[in-house]
């Protein structure tokens, strides 16, 4: 299990949730065996920061906000997951929304059949 993983697991320990609870929640996106995945890392499965915000999200709903500097270490774990998984890491954008660029490349309509 990785540091990102055990991180993420005290997280949901702190809502005082169990996974089942916390994945049968209306405002959370995923299904049960999602979160369990993204909980133990089973098939080298990285939790999205979207997974994130939503553990943020929920534990504001109960009346136990996640503070920004542990929100800060869980993202520092994630891209450290991203950068030593299986899966090659350029698959990933790891960028803020605010550091895409949004021009679209050019695409070539010529046929090359010639």
């Amino acid at each position: 299990m990785s540091a990102y993983t055990s991180e993420l697991k005290k997280q949901v320990s702190v809502l005082s949730l169990s996974q089942a609870a916390f994945a049968g929640r209306d405002d959370v996106p995923w299904e049960r065996t999602r979160v369990n995945r993204f909980l133990s890392g089973k098939d080298n499965t990285i939790a999205p920061k979207s997974f994130i915000d939503c553990l943020a999200d929920v534990g504001a709903q109960l009346g136990n906000p996640m503070e920004q500097d542990r929100r800060d270490h869980l993202l520092s774990l994630r891209r450290a997951s991203l950068t030593h998984s299986a899966v090659p890491s350029f698959l990933f954008d790891t960028r803020e929304p605010a550091d895409r660029q949004l021009t679209p490349e050019p695409v070539d309509n010529r046929c090359s059949w010639r």
